[in-house]
């Protein structure tokens, strides 16, 4: 799971260093749902004056600062965390591991050896304003923008019953993408990355279709596992939940129609598939939490019962269903903002 998130966060700051006029060197960007710093740390590599991130989780922004912005040891945080209960030992290990390498990785940056700054924010990306948090030369999300989107949704769906669905999704991306633009410099740039979940290849049949077979939520045993899932939490909790579909966000030919409504013009849509051979099991383990979110039981029972359902999906899955790599198709949106 965290080679698919650094490899799309890599992605996407490549190609905001790409378009952003004169690259990202000394410029300063907005990280936009930064979660733990996956994106800062792909930033870093291009060595910009400045990063701003900003998310609403409170554990996001304080994982992130106790990662990249201090000398904690990161075995005693996560062990404070609760983490070290949460995971089993044979993935508690790997995940120090990893973090240390992601620090020693961030401090050897040009971008901290010549004091690039670092700022935090705890807040949604809607609330942002020019006038509060200033102007950026350029902005980043990676895997982002539905989640401000969907949240928006729902507040619109309260305040207007009688809109369509149509209404309130466009609505609500207006919404999002105005605010975004509104804090980006004249000329400034901007890159998005979502996956293929949220992006429709309306203007491509074939495309669609070879992105629609290979993708996380195609895979045999991310299928197994969700029904394994809600077999288990239809037995013990009496909660009936569907295996997730697509819910499908932007169809590709509007996306240019989306930016020119909110002041931004498409540079391009760029498609990237990521394959990552790994322990699938293990890598659905992990997605346990948010896929049993709207079960109200502690952090550590989700924990537990995905760890019964990876169990479960070993005993059962075939030796070529294993060997199966996972898939990720990533769609980059690049935009600029007129230089007026």
């Amino acid at each position: 799971v965290s080679g698919l998130y650094d490899h799309s966060s890599r992605g996407a700051a490549l190609h905001l260093n790409l378009i952003a006029p004169d690259g990202l060197r000394g410029k300063n960007v907005l990280d936009v749902g930064c979660g733990c710093g996956a994106t800062l740390l792909a930033l870093a590599n291009h060595a910009p004056a400045s990063v701003t991130c900003v998310d609403n989780s409170p554990g996001m922004v304080a994982f992130l600062e106790m990662l990249f912005l201090s000398n904690k040891n990161i075995e005693e945080s996560l062990r404070a965390g609760g983490v070290a209960e949460l995971l089993p030992p044979d993935l508690f290990r790997p995940a120090v591991e990893y973090f240390n390498r992601q620090r020693r990785r961030f401090n050897a940056s040009t971008f901290v050896q010549c004091g690039g700054k670092v700022h935090t924010r705890m807040m949604s990306s809607i609330d942002l304003s020019p006038e509060q948090h200033g102007c950026f030369d350029a902005v980043i999300g990676n895997n982002f923008i539905h989640w401000p989107i969907n949240s928006r949704r729902a507040e619109l769906k309260k305040l207007n019953p009688d809109w369509s669905d149509d209404q309130i999704l466009n609505s609500a991306i207006d919404d999002v993408m105005r605010s975004l633009a509104a804090v980006m410099m004249p000329g400034g740039a901007m890159v998005l990355m979502e996956p293929k979940n949220f992006v429709v290849c309306d203007d491509d049949a074939v495309q669609e279709k070879q992105c629609a077979d290979f993708m996380t939520s195609t895979h045999p045993l991310y299928k197994k596992f969700q029904a394994i899932l809600n077999r288990m939490i239809g037995e013990r909790y009496g909660v009936q939940r569907a295996v997730p579909k697509s819910p499908g966000m932007f169809d590709r030919s509007r996306i240019p129609i989306i930016l020119e409504r909110n002041g931004l013009w498409q540079y391009e849509v760029a498609h990237e598939e990521s394959v990552t051979c790994c322990d699938v099991p293990y890598s659905q383990l992990l997605r346990a939490p948010m896929v049993l979110g709207a079960i109200n039981v502690p952090m550590a029972e989700k924990m537990a019962l995905g760890r019964e359902a990876v169990e479960e999906l070993r005993r059962t899955a075939s030796q070529a269903e294993l060997e199966q790599p996972l898939y990720s198709q990533n769609f980059f949106i690049c935009a600029m903002k007129d230089n007026y």
